[in-house]
């Protein structure tokens, strides 16, 4: 019987106001679509083996905006998932 993978090949996660993150491999980005709430939004990698969970800074983004491929991380070895928070 073979050992399970670490992780997921690639995902997305749930949206919060038309924002959302993509995952792959070793790395993340977030994204955001014509957003339905003005606040500030970050970019969270779970990252798997002795890596810590990394966190991008908080970027603010503002209603209706769109704005893609920002809060880029990346794990040393592989990433099992990513999310995106919001704060006012």
């Amino acid at each position: 019987m073979g050992a399970a993978p670490l992780a997921s090949a690639s995902g997305t996660s749930a949206p919060i106001n038309g924002c959302y993150s993509t995952w792959g491999s070793t790395g993340t980005s977030a994204h955001c679509y014509n957003t339905t709430d003005a606040g500030s939004y970050q970019n969270e990698a779970y990252c798997n083996g002795l890596d810590s969970d990394k966190a991008s800074g908080w970027v603010y983004i503002g209603l209706h905006s769109t704005v893609s491929n920002w809060g880029q991380l990346d794990c040393t070895w592989s990433i099992s998932s990513s999310d995106i928070w919001f704060k006012y």
